[in-house]
């Protein structure tokens, strides 16, 4: 990636950021979430995997590596454990992931 890309990516990383915020301010008639005190952004163009991340990863089995991490409180998130590259799974998987924790 070259150094105006890079530039370009941290700029528009930057503009999502307040687009959200206000978005959320409004959403939830909040007007402190429209100035955050930090943002972060992760911008992966190349991260998009495309086959199973694992044997038993995924698995809601009570033996797979999931199951096993989260009975010693490490709970797992991410598009990666669907195989897919996309914001909607990575979205999905966080969102069951927490009702898995507040169980």
């Amino acid at each position: 990636m070259n150094s105006a890309s890079a530039s370009d990516s941290d700029s528009n990383s930057e503009m999502n950021a307040l687009t959200v915020a206000e978005l959320t301010a409004d959403l939830l008639d909040d007007d402190r979430l429209a100035s955050p005190d930090w943002t972060d952004a992760r911008n992966w163009q190349h991260a998009l995997p495309d086959t199973d991340p694992g044997a038993d990863l995924d698995s809601n089995s009570e033996t797979s590596a999931r199951s096993r991490a989260e009975r010693h409180g490490l709970y797992l998130a991410g598009d990666w454990l669907a195989g897919d590259g996309r914001i909607h799974l990575a979205l999905n998987s966080g969102l069951e992931t927490g009702e898995r924790i507040t169980l």
